[in-house]
């Protein structure tokens, strides 16, 4: 008697479409264009500030010239941006929902190809950010270090996003069935089969993909550490402004990381619990392990995806209310 062979195999293009990408795609799209209006209405204009004496300091504040220039070249860029990120999440629905068989890959890189467009948005605005001008030009000695400038809470979580990512395509690729597609399991009366599943079809374009993203967003950051100091501002406020353009930089590229992830673990979970869940009937075992691992992975998914739209969101008015905050007056 041939064993049975269990579980439905679906078309992974169909299945990653229909069922989990279209709605984290429009999750995106709903995201990105709440945080472009955070960006703008959370960065207000400071006043000019004097000294306690009522002249003018001799350091200007964030209110002098050369600092309200560069704030407002970094609220344009980043609402540039966003707005980036926004379209581009808009055309990729559309060539998902067009390519046809292909849609399944072209729906788990579109993340990370808008999180380039996106860093490139910002590259752009780090290559142009306003030069000092001014007849007296200050410098600090200080040696400016990136942990610092960074910090270390968005710095940790896109790392930690990262590696989840990573991790999870390195175990799915050497788990998957030779097509790359999905995924198998075996038992002496039967198999079942179930899809679709990041295998070495999806996760070698997605590692690539994502390895752009964080070579991208290391080189915006090295930029920010590195640019010139605002001319005539306080050594506090040049120092909230780098501050400011990092978190902005790293809400998007977390954002890009954790959704990534929260599609491949969807995706996973479905697969893996899809097999440990064998009908009755077909001589296997059912539920156990391989079903609890199945669930837990797809839950956490979603809960990481909207995690990473929380930071993004949050990172944004925390940056806004860093520069918009001058730095204490010395007398």
């Amino acid at each position: 008697m041939a064993p049975a062979r269990t579980g439905r195999r679906l078309n992974p293009e169909e299945d990653v479409v229909g069922g989990s990408i279209l709605p984290l795609v429009a999750f995106v799209l709903l995201v990105a264009i709440a945080v472009a209006v955070l960006a703008v209405v959370s960065t207000p204009s400071p006043a000019t500030s004097d000294g306690d004496d009522g002249r003018a300091d001799p350091q200007p504040l964030l209110g002098a010239p050369s600092a309200r220039r560069a704030r407002r070249h970094l609220d344009r860029v980043t609402v540039l941006a966003w707005l980036t990120f926004a379209a581009a999440t808009g055309v990729s629905w559309l060539l998902v929902l067009d390519t046809g068989p292909g849609a399944g890959l072209v729906a788990a890189l579109a993340p990370a190809a808008i999180g380039t467009l996106f860093l490139l948005v910002h590259l752009l605005g780090e290559i142009t950010w306003p030069r000092p001008d001014g007849p007296v030009r200050r410098a600090t000695l200080r040696h400016r270090q990136a942990r610092h400038v960074i910090g270390t809470g968005l710095a940790v979580w896109a790392g930690t996003l990262g590696t989840v990512l990573v991790a999870t395509l390195l175990a799915t690729g050497f788990t998957a069935d030779a097509d790359g597609r999905a995924v198998s399991r075996t038992w002496p009366a039967g198999s079942s089969s179930a899809g679709p599943y990041p295998g070495w079809h999806y996760a070698v374009p997605l590692l690539g993909a994502t390895a752009v993203v964080v070579l991208l967003t290391g080189l915006v950051l090295r930029l920010v550490v590195l640019r010139a100091a605002v001319d005539g501002a306080h050594e506090e406020d040049d120092l909230a402004l780098r501050r400011s353009s990092g978190a902005r930089v790293l809400a998007g590229a977390q954002l890009v990381l954790g959704l990534t992830a929260a599609g491949v673990l969807l995706v996973t979970g479905s697969a893996v619990r899809s097999i440990g869940l064998t009908p009755s009937g077909a001589g296997g075992p059912s539920g156990g392990p391989l079903a609890a691992v199945g669930t837990v992975l797809a839950l956490a998914g979603p809960a990481i995806g909207l995690t990473s739209a929380v930071v993004a969101v949050v990172a944004l008015v925390r940056s806004g209310a860093r520069v918009a905050a001058p730095a204490t007056v010395r007398g």
